[in-house]
């Protein structure tokens, strides 16, 4: 492997980060979570399931949807690498 292998970040910053998300669903091949830090679904971005680890539901969120009805939308924590919680913005870079 090369020392800059994946969007120049050297192979010794993909540490793993973990987070608190939102999880809306999963996308229509099944690999892919559909998540956001806000609960917000128009904010949500696909993380790939095979570059995290989602933990337990820990808790909700509850939100309003088009009709007005109540939904609890699960948070759940997740392990990620950090260049791709910085590239999806679940995460900022540090300066």
């Amino acid at each position: 492997m090369t020392r800059r292998d994946l969007h120049g970040i050297r192979r010794k910053d993909w540490t793993n980060f973990e987070c608190f998300v939102a999880v809306h669903g999963e996308s229509a091949s099944g690999l892919a979570w559909l998540v956001s830090i806000d609960g917000d679904p128009a904010n949500a971005v696909f993380v790939p399931k095979s570059l995290t680890d989602l933990g337990q539901a820990c808790g909700g969120l509850e939100r309003m949807d088009r009709r007005c009805q109540r939904l609890l939308v699960p948070i759940h924590a997740v392990e990620i690498p950090v260049w791709l919680a910085i590239e999806k913005g679940l995460a900022r870079e540090q300066q």
